[in-house]
């Protein structure tokens, strides 16, 4: 099946392995980096984790007014 988001709901969380099956990929590390430009769409995916495992560099938000 080739990358659409018909049968994903908004607001909802997915994750990689689900969404690597979902969209024909092999294994989930084809889409692993956090940003994927799926060969023959006009998409550009972001992937955001919202809470990062400790062991992983945790970065924080810098606001500027």
């Amino acid at each position: 099946m080739p990358v659409n988001f018909k049968s994903l709901e908004f607001g909802k969380s997915y994750e990689r392995p689900f969404l690597a099956k979902l969209w024909g990929y092999q294994s989930f590390h084809a889409i692993s980096k956090g940003v994927v430009t799926p060969a023959g769409t006009k998409y550009i995916i972001f992937f955001v984790t919202k809470e990062k495992q400790e062991a992983l560099t945790q970065y924080n938000r810098l606001y500027r007014k």
